[in-house]
């Protein structure tokens, strides 16, 4: 659920909420407020509050909630077609009332189900709503939605049924990252949709198979039928199924794959990730290093022309991650981020340092590249630094 307009005016509606629930239930509460300043180019600023929290209903029921509060104010306008802009919004990214029973879970109201097993790019984020308001930064997007959960032991360990009455559209680039060509969409159509998940672990191997039926969150450039009709965006029915392993490799070594088959009304293709992950341990320090490669088949019909499916605009890139933590203790980290493809792409390097126990400090640079009609060429002019600091409470 997102509410545009002035920011500040939720932030002490929220407030009042926490304050208001905390006082009479067992609450645990977490804060943090986020200043982020752009330097060069990509002149900006960005103020961003956090806030979720659990509170304790009976023995077997609790209600747990999460929201945040942005404001984006870009200050420079950097190319023609960048321009200078305010946005501002706030998100409630969950709320929901859980209720345990023995080994079954039921839950309801404003969820965000994650059945990804990779990073950035998952085959299995059927029910992932991206908000991409941020694009380097995605967030989930929650449903109004019911759930019903088993936990068990043995080679099958977790059923997971959920059902939506409505699924949420994927947000688009919003402040700093909105295009002057940004198409406008239109709204997702009234449609329920449904999904099924088994997991279990065989050793150390974990397994999953999935299914969905619903739309696209991502809307997408459909053709016209006839010579006299106009091309429109829309949001195609899907029906989805998919397998996702993970295995323990030994020697630090962790493989991560996900493979699915998605039909679409006017075409059918395989996607598949592949994920692998490496941990090096030191007396102290820990690193870790990600990559991660997807691909799609088309099986029948035609790729659309024009897509706004993240997952299909970074098939045949590499993704990589590689982060240090030299006390390992996530107090100071570096941090190495690439996303390459053909001709496009973009990397960013990052410091943060915790300062105290409720401050800290992020520095981050970042580098884009491509021509101005691909995903990241579009906001090349926008390399820069940002300066972060974040205060929890």
């Amino acid at each position: 659920m997102t509410w545009q307009g002035k920011p500040l005016c939720w932030l002490w509606w929220l407030c009042w909420f926490s304050v208001a629930l905390s006082a009479p239930l067992q609450a645990a509460l977490q804060q943090q407020l986020s200043a982020t300043q752009g330097v060069g180019a990509a002149s900006f600023r960005a103020l961003q509050w956090h806030s979720k929290g659990q509170w304790q209903l009976s023995d077997h029921s609790v209600l747990q909630a999460s929201w945040q509060l942005h404001e984006h104010n870009q200050t420079a306008e950097v190319s023609p077609s960048l321009r200078q802009t305010v946005a501002s919004w706030a998100e409630v990214q969950q709320l929901a009332l859980k209720v345990q029973h023995g080994a079954w879970q039921y839950s309801a109201g404003l969820l965000a189900p994650d059945w990804r097993l990779t990073d950035t790019v998952a085959v299995a984020d059927v029910w992932t709503s991206r908000d991409l308001r941020d694009v380097l930064q995605p967030q989930s997007l929650a449903h109004p939605a019911v759930r019903v959960s088993w936990q068990g032991n043995g080679v099958l360990r977790h059923v997971e049924w959920i059902w939506t009455p409505q699924q949420r559209s994927q947000q688009q680039p919003s402040g700093l990252w909105r295009v002057a060509q940004q198409p406008v969409l239109p709204a997702m159509p009234t449609s329920d949709a449904v999904g099924l998940k088994l997991a279990g672990q065989l050793g150390s191997q974990r397994w999953q198979l999935w299914g969905f039926q619903g739309h696209k969150a991502a809307a997408q450039w459909t053709l016209p039928t006839t010579a006299d009709a106009a091309g429109s965006w829309q949001y195609p029915a899907q029906t989805a199924i998919g397998l996702s392993w993970q295995s323990e490799l030994g020697d630090g070594w962790q493989s991560r794959t996900e493979l699915g088959h998605i039909r679409l009304p006017t075409e059918h293709y395989l996607h598949w990730v592949q994920a692998m992950e490496y941990e090096w341990l030191g007396e102290q320090s820990s690193t870790v290093l990600l990559l991660q490669y997807s691909q799609t088949w088309q099986q029948a019909g035609q790729a659309p022309w024009l897509s706004m499916d993240m997952n299909r605009q970074l098939a045949g890139f590499w993704l990589g991650r590689l982060q240090y933590d030299p006390q390992g203790d996530m107090r100071q980290q570096w941090q190495l981020e690439w996303s390459l493809g053909r001709d496009n792409g973009y990397w960013q390097a990052r410091w943060q340092q915790r300062l105290g126990d409720n401050h800290q400090l992020d520095i981050r640079w970042r580098q884009l590249h491509g021509t101005a009609q691909t995903l990241f060429g579009a906001y090349r002019q926008l390399d820069g630094l940002d300066l972060t600091w974040r205060y929890w409470f």
